[in-house]
Order: C-alpha cells, then structure tokens, then sequence
C-alpha cells in the first residue's frame, strides 16, 4: 500500500487550480463563452484560507496595430491583500504572476489595465496553495461606463509628450475606477480610443462607441455615458449627433429597464445635450492635459472624478454619498 500513501501524498500537496467558471471566482466585466475578454477593468477576484505560492497566468491572444500606434503588450494589474503588480504581455504573450501568501485568508485580484485595442485576452491559469479553501467573494453594486479615451485612461501616467502606449494607460488611475472606488461599487467598461456617437476622431474608419456596445449581465445599478469629444475634432457635428446619442440612450433603457443613465459631458457638447430634458446631465469643468498626447493625466482624472462625485453626492438624500446610494 505504499503507492497508495505516496499517490495521497502527490494529491495533498498538489495546488488548488480554479478553473476560469469556478463559482467561487468572481468576475466583472463582459466575456466571451470560451473565457476571452477585451474591455478595460474587467476582473477576476476571489478570497480564501492558506498559505503558500499563488500564480496566475494570462494569454494575450491578439496583439493588433491601431490608429493610435503600433502593437502594444498587455498590462494586467495583480492585487494580494492589497499589494499591487503590474505585468506586461512578454514576447510570447504571457502575462505571469507569482508570489507567497503567509498563512490566514487572503484576497486576491486580476484586472486589466489596457484597453480593449491592445488585445484579446485570456485567464490561462490559476493555482492557489495546496489545501487552500476557496471562500465567497462579497459583490458591491455595479456602476457601467461608456466611454472613448478619457474613460479608458488614454495616457494618464505619462507626462506629454508622449505617445501611447500601454505603459502609460492605467483603468486604475482612470475617473471611472476613482468614481466606483469612491462610491462602493464594482465597474464595468465599454470604451474605445477615437472612436464617437456619430463618427470617429480625424473621420476614422470603423464601428463607433455605440456599435461596440451590448448589454451584459448582470444588469448593473447605473450607467454613465461620456461620449461626444471625438464628435466635435473638427467641430460641431450638426444635429444628427443629438438624434443619435438620444437613440442610443434609449437602446441603453430598453436594456437596462428602470437603471439610472447619467450623461457626463462638458464644453460645447453640453450645450447641445442640455436642450434634450429627457437626459440626466453631470456637467464638468474644463478637461486640462497633461497626459500622452493632450490627454488628462492622473491629476486630471482625479479631479474629473472628484468633480462627478460631487455632483453625484449633491443630488443624494443627505448631500453626501460616498459608499452609499448615489445615483
């Protein structure tokens, strides 16, 4: 029976491997049927008790040019009980994680930094200490964004100039990530570099913002739409822009039945948005530079995100929201 005690052995001190559905891993963000995922923020976290080496490895599956410049790896940010690691994509299109957790419960993320023109993507594999014991991951609500390159953080951690770069792109140091942090809530994004309501910056080819998007599940508490700047790159587009951010709000209800739509908007684009009564507006000020190519840098989206907040907050019961209600 010495075999027997040896295969036992082998099993007991073999990792725990969770599978890409395992219930026990929480995920937020869109996905395909065979696990693929592209937009920025989408994540993978779980909880549980052990001790010893965690890794994770992803697949960058796709590695596209784009009209904002040459291939770019992906970055993958990795979070154990609060410590943050970012990883690119090597040359193989791996992105690998390893590290030792002490004994006692953990808390363990996986969340895209890139944008979803950098790449398809894929969780390849996931193996916790062997004996760990995986625990349930508490859900906060849902707040959806849909955006261009200001919503996915387009250069935020540079200092212009810059190119782009995935390097210099972080969802984390972005207004919707700030907005959700502050507010207690889970976020999933719809965003896309140049890309507008109506047309695309410098007239680009390709599927506007609202071509891209489709409805998700679960359905979430609110949805925040910030479209409009690549619109207006050489001006105002003219009447069909209201006409068709109108139809796609409505898409976006017929969805999403009874959630909250809220339009952030700011410059000439809001005095076009505010003539339709129907829409519930955030108003910002001025959006300064800073960032790659003319783009917000981290200040930037801070005070962006500080600046919805605040509206945010003002309209709610109490006139403060902060990790409770709003909108």
């Amino acid at each position: 029976m010495r075999w027997l005690s040896a295969v036992l052995l082998l099993v007991a001190c073999a990792p725990v491997r969770v599978p890409f559905d395992a219930p026990e891993l929480y995920r937020v963000g869109r996905f395909e049927p065979d696990g693929r995922f592209v937009w920025s923020a989408t994540r993978f976290s779980l909880r549980f008790d052990g001790s010893g080496k965690v890794r994770a490895v992803f697949r960058q599956l796709t590695n596209p040019a784009s009209d904002e410049g040459p291939a770019q790896p992906l970055r993958m940010r990795f979070v154990l009980d609060g410590a943050p690691k970012d990883v690119f994509a090597d040359e193989r299109g791996l992105i690998e994680f390893e590290a030792v957790a002490p004994p006692g419960r953990h808390r363990f993320t996986m969340l895209r930094q890139s944008e979803a023109l950098i790449g398809e993507a894929r969780l390849v594999e996931l193996e916790l200490p062997p004996g760990a014991k995986l625990e349930p991951w508490q859900p906060q609500r849902l707040f959806e964004f849909v955006g261009d390159s200001i919503t996915v953080g387009f250069g935020d951690e540079g200092k212009d100039p810059c190119p782009f770069s995935s390097k210099t792109q972080a969802i984390t140091a972005a207004w919707p990530w700030l907005v959700g942090e502050a507010l207690g809530a889970d976020i999933r994004v719809v965003g896309w570099s140049g890309r507008g309501v109506i047309r695309n910056w410098r007239d680009r080819e390709g599927p506007t913002v609202p071509d891209l998007w489709a409805p998700a599940e679960p359905r979430p508490d609110a949805v925040f739409i910030a479209l409009g700047a690549n619109d207006w790159w050489n001006g105002d587009p003219g009447p069909k822009f209201l006409a068709a951010y109108l139809s796609f709000v409505e898409r976006v209800q017929r969805a999403y039945p009874g959630v909250p739509i809220v339009s952030v908007t700011t410059g000439p684009r809001a005095q076009v948005l505010r003539t339709a009564a129907a829409l519930q507006l955030i108003e910002v000020g001025e959006i300064p530079g800073g960032g790659c190519v003319g783009h917000p840098d981290s200040q930037a989206q801070r005070r962006l995100a500080d600046d919805v907040i605040a509206k945010l907050c003002a309209d709610a019961k109490g006139g403060s929201c902060r990790g409770a209600s709003a909108p």
